[in-house]
């Protein structure tokens, strides 16, 4: 039977990591929780839970995930934010996954909850998969916000309709903004300039109005009343904020290639 290392990252989570600690403690081999810093109980509850409790100052959610890879030692290895938890029927399905031969790694679809009983199920944000499951050796995570947080994985990967339950019920506008801006940031920093500063500016307006096209409109946002309106106005301000901060950053020009440089 294959061995299942699980890990979690946490920080300041000691409303919501119990559960997300409850959800996985019967199938895992090993349990981990990657610590980026806790100044309430976080570190407490989890003691509870396993021995295995590192810190790790926290510098980005991919790198963050790639120290968690050099902490776990089973077959295959489950990622998990503390802010989550598994759905009965995925964690049913999880030990029939590790014995699969014809997948390295699997995505879940992933249910993010804004209100007790309320989650975003239309405007593109269900079924929002996420790679969370996947042997040990498989993956790799690169060093940027976004897509570095996405493990690549060396060989097939199999996408399964079972939820991950992501609890955003307690965050609160101050948190959202936090985040928002910690993404804009990251994302302009990481972001190669190309253009001069008037096309960032056009797309600083053309990209908002096409995210709430998209999201409201297109994929039916407006069926969640005022949530789906706020969800398309922090990510068209997401957009916005991105292509504004492009537009001040110095521009950055390609590197010759070698055939480009000239020869004495």
């Amino acid at each position: 039977m294959p061995t299942l290392s699980v890990y979690i990252m946490a920080q300041n989570e000691a409303g919501r990591i119990r559960n997300a600690l409850e959800s996985v403690k019967e199938i895992a081999d090993e349990l981990i929780v990657i610590d980026g810093g806790s100044t309430d109980t976080t570190v407490a509850i989890c003691r509870e839970y396993t021995e295995h409790v590192v810190m790790h100052p926290f510098a980005g959610y991919a790198l963050q995930r790639r120290f968690a890879l050099t902490q776990v030692t089973g077959d295959w290895i489950l990622a998990l934010d503390a802010d989550e938890t598994l759905s009965p029927e995925l964690r049913a399905a999880i030990p029939s996954l590790l014995d699969a031969q014809d997948a390295d790694a699997y995505d879940f679809s992933r249910r993010n909850y804004v209100r007790p009983g309320l989650w975003l199920r239309y405007g593109g944000f269900y079924p929002d998969y996420q790679r969370r499951l996947f042997r040990r050796g498989a993956a790799q995570y690169g060093g940027v916000v976004h897509a570095g947080e996405v493990p690549v994985i060396a060989g097939r990967v199999r996408r399964v309709d079972l939820d991950i339950l992501h609890n955003q019920i307690d965050n609160n506008i101050q948190y959202h903004f936090s985040k928002l801006m910690r993404f804009v940031h990251a994302e302009v920093r990481e972001s190669t300039k190309t253009h001069h500063g008037a096309y960032y500016a056009i797309r600083a307006i053309r990209d908002p109005l096409l995210v709430v096209y998209k999201q409201y409109l297109v994929r039916r946002g407006y069926l969640m009343g005022i949530v789906g309106i706020r969800c398309a106005a922090s990510h068209a301000l997401l957009r916005f904020l991105v292509n504004a901060g492009l537009v001040f950053k110095p521009r950055q020009h390609a590197q010759p290639s070698e055939a480009e440089i000239p020869r004495s």
